[in-house]
């Protein structure tokens, strides 16, 4: 039952609070929890020391709760997506801010006429 509840308490969260591979990990552990009930609750046994029927429960709630799992993983990737092109982004926007700056720190130092004789051909 936790390993459902966290994967539970991810899809409550929004893609920003959560990472993919938080995600796919929370995912694959309600996968888990999903076929142990289905095993308890398919168990051949005449005498079982649980309530077969609260384990088909919990395995119908899992088979729900995953059906919206490829929902959620594709909303975060996208999500991750659009980060790492807004961060690419601010990237490029920097390295050309920079290179700006320093083409114009090499003209200021070959045409500014105070820099003297520090022109690099004479």
């Amino acid at each position: 039952m936790i390993q459902q509840k966290s994967a539970e308490l991810l899809f409550s969260l929004q893609p920003g609070k959560r990472t993919l591979a938080d995600l796919e990990r929370g995912i694959a552990r309600a996968v888990h929890a999903q076929k142990m009930f289905g095993s308890l609750a398919t168990d051949p046994a005449s005498a079982v020391p649980y309530d077969r029927d609260l384990a088909e429960e919990r395995k119908k709630y899992a088979d729900s709760m995953l059906r919206r799992a490829e929902e959620h993983l594709s909303a975060q990737r996208q999500h991750e997506g659009e980060q790492a092109a807004r961060l690419e982004g601010a990237r490029q926007r920097r390295a050309a801010e920079r290179e700006r700056i320093e083409t114009i720190e090499v003209r200021f130092f070959y045409l500014d006429p105070r820099a003297g004789s520090r022109r690099a051909d004479g």
